[in-house]
């Protein structure tokens, strides 16, 4: 007689050990990313306002001229074409694309898998941070300098600034704000190896015949 039993048996195997690379990224980093990107908006709303400068019964930005009576307001009116002008128009404009280029550098930093490139963009993203700085402060220098001298060949004694021409100052202040959180945190990143243990299960069959 033949008795056929199978007889099953589960077995554990011996562990694995995998090694695992974990980035933290500081949380000033992705601040001043964002703070680029706020920039970047505020100087898109500084920039396209017409609101720099009260004078004259006016107000003038870098494209057009508003003449306000009352309640009234006329914008029909192009700003003349000086070349202090085109200078203050091409600063912004430099200004507000080397910061969005600069808050796209920062956020490529944060997901780039090595360190070294990190770092790399990192100090390049607050490069161009200051870069959009020194443009946009310039523009903002130039601009009231040279309008407060055209106001006083008119005779023109009171003048005030616009809110538009404060958010530019806003913007200098974000900016290097981002600047100056990558600048300190720049290298803090840490890299984390974690030990990672496995098991596998693993079921053998034994067939004894009797």
């Amino acid at each position: 007689m033949e008795d056929l039993e199978d007889v099953s048996e589960s077995t554990k195997m011996a562990p694995t050990v995998s090694i695992e690379t974990i980035m933290v990224i500081r949380p000033f980093k992705v601040m001043a990313m964002l703070l680029g990107f706020i920039a970047v908006l505020l100087l898109m709303l500084s920039i396209g306002a017409t609101s720099w400068i009260y004078a004259d019964g006016k107000r003038e930005g870098l494209w057009q001229v508003c003449a306000v009576e009352g309640a009234y307001m006329d914008c029909a009116q192009n700003n003349t074409e000086r070349d202090w002008i085109y200078a203050c128009r091409s600063l912004c404009l430099i200004a507000i694309t080397t910061c969005f280029i600069g808050a796209i550098v920062v956020c490529i930093g944060l997901q780039a898998q090595s360190f070294q490139s990190r770092y790399r963009h990192y100090v390049l993203g607050m490069m161009i941070y200051f870069l959009a700085i020194l443009f946009q402060s310039t523009a903002l220098i130039i601009f009231p300098i040279k309008l407060d001298e055209e106001l006083f060949e008119k005779d023109v004694e009171r003048w005030a600034f616009g809110w538009a021409y404060g958010i530019g100052w806003v913007t200098v202040v974000i900016m290097t704000t981002a600047a100056l959180l990558i600048c300190f945190d720049k290298d803090t990143d840490e890299i984390i190896y974690r030990e990672k243990t496995s098991y596998r299960n693993t079921v053998i069959e034994v067939n004894d015949e009797s």
